[in-house]
Protein backbone atom coordinates (compact mmCIF):
# COMPACT_ATOMS: atom_id res chain seq x y z
CA UNK A 1 0.00 0.00 0.00
CA UNK A 2 1.19 3.22 -0.60
CA UNK A 3 2.17 6.24 1.37
CA UNK A 4 -0.35 8.43 -0.09
CA UNK A 5 -2.90 5.58 0.78
CA UNK A 6 -1.95 5.53 4.11
CA UNK A 7 -2.45 9.11 4.96
CA UNK A 8 -5.99 9.14 3.83
CA UNK A 9 -8.79 9.24 6.39
CA UNK A 10 -10.25 6.03 6.77
CA UNK A 11 -14.23 6.12 7.58
CA UNK A 12 -16.77 3.18 8.25
CA UNK A 13 -20.57 4.32 6.68
CA UNK A 14 -22.92 3.68 9.58
CA UNK A 15 -27.01 4.19 8.60
CA UNK A 16 -29.72 2.21 8.16
CA UNK A 17 -30.32 3.07 4.58
CA UNK A 18 -27.83 1.35 1.68
CA UNK A 19 -28.91 3.96 -0.68
CA UNK A 20 -28.37 7.15 1.87
CA UNK A 21 -24.86 5.13 2.50
CA UNK A 22 -24.25 4.90 -1.45
CA UNK A 23 -24.93 8.57 -1.88
CA UNK A 24 -22.34 9.12 0.99
CA UNK A 25 -19.88 7.33 -0.17
CA UNK A 26 -19.97 8.56 -3.71
CA UNK A 27 -19.90 12.21 -2.27
CA UNK A 28 -16.53 11.57 0.12
CA UNK A 29 -15.17 9.18 -2.42
CA UNK A 30 -14.36 12.60 -4.30
CA UNK A 31 -12.18 13.78 -1.24
CA UNK A 32 -8.69 12.68 -2.31
CA UNK A 33 -7.57 12.43 1.32
CA UNK A 34 -10.39 9.95 2.26
CA UNK A 35 -10.73 6.27 1.96
CA UNK A 36 -13.72 4.22 2.71
CA UNK A 37 -12.40 1.58 4.05
CA UNK A 38 -16.38 0.22 4.91
CA UNK A 39 -20.13 0.46 5.09
CA UNK A 40 -22.50 -1.11 7.37
CA UNK A 41 -26.34 -1.45 8.30
CA UNK A 42 -27.01 -1.31 12.03
CA UNK A 43 -27.90 -4.72 12.27
CA UNK A 44 -24.59 -5.42 10.60
CA UNK A 45 -22.50 -5.30 14.34
CA UNK A 46 -20.69 -1.64 13.09
CA UNK A 47 -19.19 -2.15 16.56
CA UNK A 48 -17.59 -5.64 15.12
CA UNK A 49 -16.79 -3.82 11.59
CA UNK A 50 -14.78 -0.96 13.56
CA UNK A 51 -12.51 -3.53 15.35
CA UNK A 52 -11.55 -5.35 12.26
CA UNK A 53 -11.27 -2.13 9.99
CA UNK A 54 -10.07 0.12 11.84
CA UNK A 55 -11.29 3.12 10.97
CA UNK A 56 -10.46 6.78 11.73
CA UNK A 57 -13.95 8.20 11.52
CA UNK A 58 -17.30 6.60 11.95
CA UNK A 59 -19.73 8.49 10.08
CA UNK A 60 -22.84 7.23 12.14
CA UNK A 61 -26.74 7.90 11.62
CA UNK A 62 -28.05 9.61 14.35
CA UNK A 63 -31.03 7.04 14.08
CA UNK A 64 -29.43 3.74 13.41
CA UNK A 65 -30.43 0.84 16.14
CA UNK A 66 -32.77 3.57 17.36
CA UNK A 67 -30.42 4.60 19.48
CA UNK A 68 -26.91 6.50 17.35
CA UNK A 69 -25.73 7.82 20.58
CA UNK A 70 -25.71 4.67 22.69
CA UNK A 71 -24.07 3.39 19.14
CA UNK A 72 -21.31 5.63 19.49
CA UNK A 73 -20.73 4.63 23.18
CA UNK A 74 -20.25 1.66 22.32
CA UNK A 75 -17.88 2.20 19.32
CA UNK A 76 -16.06 4.69 21.37
CA UNK A 77 -15.57 1.87 24.43
CA UNK A 78 -14.03 -0.74 21.76
CA UNK A 79 -11.76 1.61 19.89
CA UNK A 80 -11.04 4.52 22.05
CA UNK A 81 -8.95 6.40 19.13
CA UNK A 82 -11.64 6.12 16.20
CA UNK A 83 -13.66 9.34 16.26
CA UNK A 84 -17.38 9.30 15.58
CA UNK A 85 -19.44 12.42 13.59
CA UNK A 86 -23.14 11.89 13.86
CA UNK A 87 -25.54 12.35 11.39
CA UNK A 88 -28.87 13.78 12.75
CA UNK A 89 -32.29 15.71 10.65
CA UNK A 90 -32.35 18.60 13.58
CA UNK A 91 -30.28 20.43 15.70
CA UNK A 92 -32.00 19.67 18.57
CA UNK A 93 -29.25 20.83 21.58
CA UNK A 94 -30.36 17.70 23.87
CA UNK A 95 -29.88 14.85 20.91
CA UNK A 96 -26.42 16.78 20.80
CA UNK A 97 -25.75 17.40 23.94
CA UNK A 98 -26.41 13.57 24.51
CA UNK A 99 -24.36 12.70 21.62
CA UNK A 100 -21.41 14.60 23.15
CA UNK A 101 -21.88 12.67 26.12
CA UNK A 102 -21.32 9.46 24.44
CA UNK A 103 -18.31 10.51 23.00
CA UNK A 104 -19.54 11.82 19.40
CA UNK A 105 -16.42 14.40 18.38
CA UNK A 106 -19.21 16.27 16.19
CA UNK A 107 -22.05 16.10 14.48
CA UNK A 108 -23.41 17.29 10.93
CA UNK A 109 -26.96 17.66 9.21
CA UNK A 110 -27.85 14.95 7.22
CA UNK A 111 -29.09 18.13 4.80
CA UNK A 112 -25.79 20.31 4.56
CA UNK A 113 -23.31 20.70 1.68
CA UNK A 114 -20.88 17.41 0.98
CA UNK A 115 -18.49 19.81 1.56
CA UNK A 116 -19.34 20.34 5.30
CA UNK A 117 -20.00 16.96 5.99
CA UNK A 118 -16.25 16.40 4.67
CA UNK A 119 -15.14 19.23 6.97
CA UNK A 120 -16.42 17.84 10.36
CA UNK A 121 -14.61 14.52 9.55
CA UNK A 122 -11.23 16.43 9.15
CA UNK A 123 -11.84 18.23 12.13
CA UNK A 124 -12.80 14.88 13.74
CA UNK A 125 -9.66 13.26 12.60
CA UNK A 126 -7.55 15.88 14.06
CA UNK A 127 -9.30 16.07 17.34
CA UNK A 128 -10.11 19.73 16.77
CA UNK A 129 -13.41 20.58 18.92
CA UNK A 130 -16.68 19.59 18.02
CA UNK A 131 -19.46 22.21 17.10
CA UNK A 132 -20.99 24.26 20.27
CA UNK A 133 -24.29 22.76 21.03
CA UNK A 134 -25.06 25.76 23.63
CA UNK A 135 -25.93 28.00 20.56
CA UNK A 136 -29.00 26.11 19.78
CA UNK A 137 -32.30 26.33 21.31
CA UNK A 138 -33.64 23.40 23.35
CA UNK A 139 -37.38 22.82 22.53
CA UNK A 140 -38.48 21.44 26.01
CA UNK A 141 -41.60 19.36 26.77
CA UNK A 142 -44.55 21.07 27.94
CA UNK A 143 -44.12 21.26 32.46
CA UNK A 144 -46.43 19.33 33.10
CA UNK A 145 -45.75 16.17 31.55
CA UNK A 146 -44.50 14.36 33.73
CA UNK A 147 -47.54 13.66 35.53
CA UNK A 148 -48.64 11.61 32.12
CA UNK A 149 -45.71 9.07 32.89
CA UNK A 150 -46.79 6.06 34.71
CA UNK A 151 -43.56 4.40 36.13
CA UNK A 152 -43.93 1.75 33.17
CA UNK A 153 -43.46 4.73 30.85
CA UNK A 154 -40.37 5.58 32.86
CA UNK A 155 -39.24 2.44 32.32
CA UNK A 156 -39.97 2.11 28.90
CA UNK A 157 -37.93 5.82 28.15
CA UNK A 158 -35.52 3.92 30.51
CA UNK A 159 -34.83 1.24 28.13
CA UNK A 160 -35.03 3.22 24.81
CA UNK A 161 -32.19 5.35 26.24
CA UNK A 162 -30.37 1.99 26.63
CA UNK A 163 -30.59 0.86 23.02
CA UNK A 164 -32.89 -1.44 23.58
CA UNK A 165 -35.81 -2.79 20.75
CA UNK A 166 -39.51 -2.92 21.28
CA UNK A 167 -38.95 -6.20 21.41
CA UNK A 168 -36.42 -6.32 23.99
CA UNK A 169 -38.17 -4.14 25.81
CA UNK A 170 -41.45 -5.74 25.80
CA UNK A 171 -39.68 -9.12 27.72
CA UNK A 172 -38.14 -6.95 30.41
CA UNK A 173 -41.29 -5.60 31.31
CA UNK A 174 -43.99 -8.63 30.68
CA UNK A 175 -45.83 -6.71 27.77
CA UNK A 176 -46.57 -7.13 23.96
CA UNK A 177 -44.48 -5.50 21.48
CA UNK A 178 -47.35 -3.68 19.92
CA UNK A 179 -48.09 -2.60 23.92
CA UNK A 180 -44.58 -1.10 24.15
CA UNK A 181 -45.30 0.47 20.54
CA UNK A 182 -48.47 2.09 21.39
CA UNK A 183 -47.05 3.45 24.76
CA UNK A 184 -44.06 4.63 23.07
CA UNK A 185 -46.53 7.03 20.41
CA UNK A 186 -47.63 8.29 23.18
CA UNK A 187 -44.77 9.10 24.85
CA UNK A 188 -43.16 10.68 21.63
CA UNK A 189 -46.70 13.01 21.48
CA UNK A 190 -45.76 14.02 25.24
CA UNK A 191 -42.64 15.07 24.65
CA UNK A 192 -43.20 16.16 21.07
CA UNK A 193 -40.55 14.59 19.17
CA UNK A 194 -40.55 12.11 16.57
CA UNK A 195 -37.95 9.63 17.00
CA UNK A 196 -36.25 7.43 20.04
CA UNK A 197 -32.95 8.85 19.83
CA UNK A 198 -34.69 12.54 20.29
CA UNK A 199 -37.18 11.46 23.37
CA UNK A 200 -33.79 9.38 25.13
CA UNK A 201 -32.17 13.07 24.86
CA UNK A 202 -35.27 14.97 25.58
CA UNK A 203 -35.81 12.49 28.74
CA UNK A 204 -31.88 12.76 29.62
CA UNK A 205 -32.24 16.66 29.48
CA UNK A 206 -35.22 17.09 31.18
CA UNK A 207 -33.80 14.45 34.30
CA UNK A 208 -37.39 11.97 33.91
CA UNK A 209 -35.36 9.06 33.98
Amino acid sequence: MSSRRRDRIRILLVHPSGTVRRRIRRSLARQPDFSIVGEAAPREDPVGQVARLHPDVVVLDVEAAGSGPDLCRRIRLKAPQTQVVILTSSEDAALVAWSAASGAAGYVLKEVNPQRLASRIRAAHERRPADDPSRMAARRPPPDVEEFLSPTDRAVIRHVADGLTNQAIAERLGLSPNTIKDRLAKICRLFRVRSRAHLAARAIQERVI
